[in-house]
């Protein structure tokens, strides 16, 4: 063997069988008489980069469909195909959970990190899909002491706003249909918020409390958009902006992260649909899990404990979210288990359901 663990195999000009066996030492591929130039090539191209992709695979039971190897191992991607280690620096790690959050915000497919003990100094921020599970509280992010990046926020994930046209009429209480001055960019199954830019629009306790709500769309008939619930407050056609909110798919489950300077370990900004479901945190500063500007949302068995630094320091913020589910779960801060609360963002409305 070589340096890499590789040997070369020269064939003459007599006739072989090839089998290709798994790590269990089941057949998954024979051939019977092939030339001896042939073999070569055939086992050239099951060594190269593509080779899995010759190999087929089917599941066992009735019914099942036959694929190949290629296709059944990038159902999921793991970050330790980018060179992430269990118990590796995080100079490494850093840049291996980077290219991986980076792969699947592309391609949609989940991330699976295996169990183990990740240390990472350097925030992990994506504005694509995020699908990402572990082995339960066996695999750990570990981003305690210094971690660098502007945020300050362990992982990251952000959706976008874009502009529509306004309103065409007021829109009242208790409406399920809202009117525009034109035909918006909107389809069913869209969210947009309807947003009040002015200080103390919403209440007169603090400046940045502004008017406003997320809608999600049941029909669009030209200008007029039908929503699947009746508008809780009115609000004035010239007072307020409104927004489409275009969101990654994001799951995050069954892992643990740990941090002590950052100010959030998890952050999702402008999500829809999201679920945060099976995580455990420790914390010794703000905020362990945060929605910001998120609707429509569920955080599942969460179990959080954020030691505190003795500021404002929490287990589970709401931030200018409505419609967001907290199912089961334990939840510890030193000033707030759970809190709600915000900022003076664009689309920072109040919380509500």
């Amino acid at each position: 063997l070589d340096s890499r663990g590789e040997a070369s195999i020269f064939f003459s000009a007599a006739n072989y069988k090839i089998v290709v066996k798994d790590s269990l030492d089941s057949t998954i591929w024979t051939q019977d008489n092939l030339p001896g130039d042939q073999a070569a090539t055939i086992l050239a191209n099951l060594a190269a980069s593509t080779g899995s992709s010759l190999v087929g695979h089917i599941s066992v039971g009735t019914g099942a469909v036959m694929t190949t190897v290629q296709a059944k191992s990038r159902e999921r991607i793991s970050v330790l195909d980018f060179g992430a280690v269990s118990g590796g620096s995080a100079a490494v790690n850093d840049i291996a959970f980077a290219a991986a959050i980076s792969a699947v915000a592309i391609t949609g497919q989940k991330l699976y990190v295996p169990a183990g003990t990740y240390k990472l100094n350097t925030v992990l921020a994506s504005t694509g899909d995020l699908i990402l599970e572990g082995d339960g509280d066996s695999t750990m992010l570990d981003f305690g002491g210094t971690v660098v990046g502007a945020s300050g926020i362990a992982l990251s994930v952000t959706g976008s706003l874009a502009a529509l046209p306004a309103l065409s009429t007021n829109l009242s209480a208790d409406s399920n249909t809202a009117t525009f001055g034109s035909a918006p960019s909107l389809s069913t199954g869209d969210v947009f918020v309807v947003y009040n830019p002015t200080d103390y629009s919403y209440s007169g306790f603090r400046a940045y409390y502004h008017a406003g709500e997320f809608f999600t769309v049941r029909s669009v008939t030209g200008s007029a958009v039908g929503l699947t619930t009746q508008s809780y407050d009115g609000y004035v056609a010239a007072n307020v902006n409104l927004y489409k909110l275009t969101s990654p798919t994001v799951v995050l489950r069954n892992f643990r992260i740990i941090g002590t300077t950052v100010t959030s370990l998890i952050t999702l900004s402008l999500c829809k649909d999201a679920l945060i479901e099976n995580v455990s945190g420790y914390l010794e500063n703000d905020s362990i899990v945060s929605f910001d500007r998120c609707c429509n949302s569920q955080a599942v068995n969460l179990n959080l404990y954020n030691k505190g630094d003795g500021g404002d320091d929490y287990g589970l913020s709401l931030s200018n979210s409505q419609n967001i589910s907290v199912v089961g779960g334990n939840f510890y801060g030193r000033r707030h288990a759970i809190t709600t609360g915000g900022s003076n963002a664009v689309g920072s409305v109040p919380c509500r359901n």
